[in-house]
Order: structure tokens, then sequence, then C-alpha cells
């Protein structure tokens, strides 16, 4: 009857090692299932929040845009005054880090375009053949390019355009992308690894 009792103790004991050994087991992955469900959530809401940093960047683009086109729109008649505008776009352009060129352009402007940088093209310019001014046009709003090299830079960048409303005008600028791989190192400062790519493939930062 003895023996028969401390076969049976050990039998349990056994039974009890298993059970703990399985708990234990259980608990482990159950550690580092939710290590790694917090990982990937934490990693998902890093990727948000720098999504939406870089659409805050670019829409604050958009809007250095739209205050150039208030003012224009307010008084389109300055368009005649080659003068006045080009010096509006001059002073626009100052102490805008992101902006290489601020320009408008028209077919029936005799200039055909009118620069920051007083830039004036050849005759033959046919500025309503540009990707700025007829993407603009076509869309009947916000046109932004694909991002190029500028030729007179050499920095990446995209032009964002805009019609004038009650005119056959296009404002445009010309954003430099550099100045967004500064931003986003400042604000994706918590991620590895950050790739921004167009949708012709282009990496842009």
């Amino acid at each position: 009857m003895q023996r028969y009792s401390e076969k049976f103790q050990k039998e349990i004991i056994k039974h009890l090692r298993l059970v703990i050994i399985t708990i234990l087991t259980l608990a482990l992955i159950l550690l580092v299932w939710l290590e790694i469900s917090s990982f990937q959530d934490e990693n998902t809401l890093l990727k948000m929040q720098s999504k939406n940093n870089v659409e805050t960047w670019f829409n604050e683009q958009i809007s250095l845009l739209d205050s150039f086109l208030a003012y224009i729109s307010y008084d389109t008649d300055m368009l005649a005054d080659y003068d006045t505008t080009q010096k509006f776009l001059e002073t626009a352009a100052q102490d805008k880090e992101t902006l290489l060129a601020v320009y408008l352009g028209s077919p029936t402007i005799k200039t055909k375009m009118i620069c920051n940088d007083n830039w004036i093209p050849e005759e033959d310019y046919k500025v309503e053949e540009r990707d700025w001014y007829a993407g603009a046009v076509k869309n009947d709003g916000l046109f932004v390019s694909e991002p190029y090299v500028d030729a007179t830079y050499g920095n990446l960048c995209i032009s964002i355009s805009k019609p004038i409303k009650g005119t056959d005008a296009v404002m445009a600028v010309d954003i430099d992308l550099t100045t967004l791989q500064t931003a986003i190192d400042s604000f994706c400062s918590d991620l590895q690894n950050v790739t921004l790519v167009s949708t012709e493939g282009v990496i842009v930062s």
C-alpha cells in the first residue's frame, strides 16, 4: 500500500511538472506575442505619424502657392504690368527656403512668363505646352509634377501649380525636395529608414 502511494505521488509530481512546464511555455509564447504585437502597433503608429507629417509638409508648400495666388487674384490687372508682378514674385520667394522659383505664365502675356529671377523665355516658347501650365488648366485646379532635377540649381524638385481664376494665367512654385529630406530627418527620427517614392518610382527621399 505504501509502495502504491509512493508511486502515485511520483506520478502526481510528474504530471504537475508537465503542467507547470506547459503553463510556463504558454506564458512565454504569450509574452513574445504581446511584444511582437506591441512592436507592430508602435511601428504602425510611427509610420502613420510620418505619413501625416510628410502630408503636412506638402500642404504647407501648397499653402504658400495659395497665398501668392490670393494676392494676384485680388488684382489681376497687375499681370499687365511686368515690373510690378515680377517685383511681387521676387519678394514672395525671399526667405522661403523650400522655394527654388515662383513664376506665372500665360500665352497672352507678352513675355509668356514672369519669374522671380527675371528670366524671360525665347519668343518661340510655348507656355501652354509646359506640364505645369497644361496640367493645371486640364485639372482646373492643383497640379503636382513628378520629381525632376532643376536645370539651374541641380536639385531634385517638383512643380506645384494652379490657375489664376478669371484669367488664362497659371501660377507655379518649384519646391526644393532636398529640404524635405531635412524635414523627414527631424520628424521621423524614431524610424530607422524612411523612403518616399513617387508614382513613377522615383525615390524622392
